[in-house]
């Protein structure tokens, strides 16, 4: 490559062999639309899998390795080796639809404040009921959005698997925050970023990815758990959870096939959502 990407993807991966094919070739795509200098930079987590064989295979790709596993530690090990003015944060599961970086780049050009603009991560494997509820869930997130960013001025929301960042900026705040563990990066990006720029999540921005997090754990206790998280990290600066997603990367990722979200789950959130939306 000639002259330096103006975008850098940096996807960690730890045991992604059923998605990390789709990942990349979903992020090619984009590139080759919009016909400007990137790069793709995969972490691989001590895999332990096919996933280093399959992403060394795209002559196209880097492939690095961060030895300490970690969400936060590969997203820092990208960080680092990025030469691109933006970094695009993407989770190895998820798949960019057609005019996701056309609308990334247009955002960042048209305000040069911007210093991080994130969208939603919609679930394509899983039910209808499941889709819908998971719609107004993000409808509570933009709430959230709101109330953080013009009233409480204390945080934003930041989406951990579609996040795209200014590379200097978060070069002057230090990189990514070692003391969290294993996740919650987005959140403490989310707060850290509002304090020197703009951010901005982006319903008109969102990814297509894996319902494995919620299959494994249901509905309403992976919302409560991000939920827990956001103000735990936005307000206290520590995790509450240490090994949430953790877990699911130590499985073997097969497909998900079979939502364990119950109809009961789906119920309760619906109903506290509406009565969320009514006040």
């Amino acid at each position: 490559m000639g002259k330096n990407p103006i975008i850098s993807f940096v996807i960690p991966a730890y045991n992604e062999e059923n998605y990390i094919s789709e990942c990349l070739e979903s992020i090619l795509k984009e590139i080759s639309r919009e016909n400007i200098p990137a790069e793709i930079i995969v972490v691989n987590n001590r895999s332990t899998d096919n996933t280093l064989k399959i992403a060394s295979k795209y002559p196209n790709v880097r492939v690095i390795n961060e030895p300490i596993r970690g969400i936060i530690r590969a997203r820092q090990r990208g960080f680092l080796a990025a030469r691109g003015e933006l970094i695009a944060n993407i989770d190895a599961d998820v798949r960019l639809p057609k005019n996701w970086l056309k609308k990334v780049l247009i955002e960042f050009r048209s305000n040069k404040d911007l210093v991080c603009l994130s969208g939603p991560q919609v679930y394509q494997d899983t039910s209808l009921a499941l889709k819908s509820t998971v719609v107004m869930f993000y409808f509570m997130v933009m709430a959230t959005y709101i109330i953080g960013r013009y009233i409480l001025d204390q945080a934003s929301v930041v989406q951990g698997g579609n996040f795209i960042i200014k590379k200097q900026a978060l070069r002057e705040l230090g990189g990514y925050n070692h003391h969290l563990n294993f996740y919650g990066e987005d959140v403490d990006v989310a707060t850290r970023f509002h304090k020197i720029g703009d951010i901005k999540f982006s319903l008109f921005l969102p990814v297509d990815s894996s319902a494995r997090r919620v299959a494994k754990e249901g509905l309403l206790k992976t919302a409560l758990k991000y939920s827990s998280e956001y103000i735990a990290i936005a307000f206290f600066n520590k995790n509450l959870f240490k090994d949430y997603l953790a877990d699911v990367r130590l499985e073997k990722n097969a497909k998900v096939t079979l939502l364990k979200t119950s109809k009961k789950e789906i119920k309760t959130l619906s109903r506290f959502f509406k009565i969320f939306s009514s006040k």
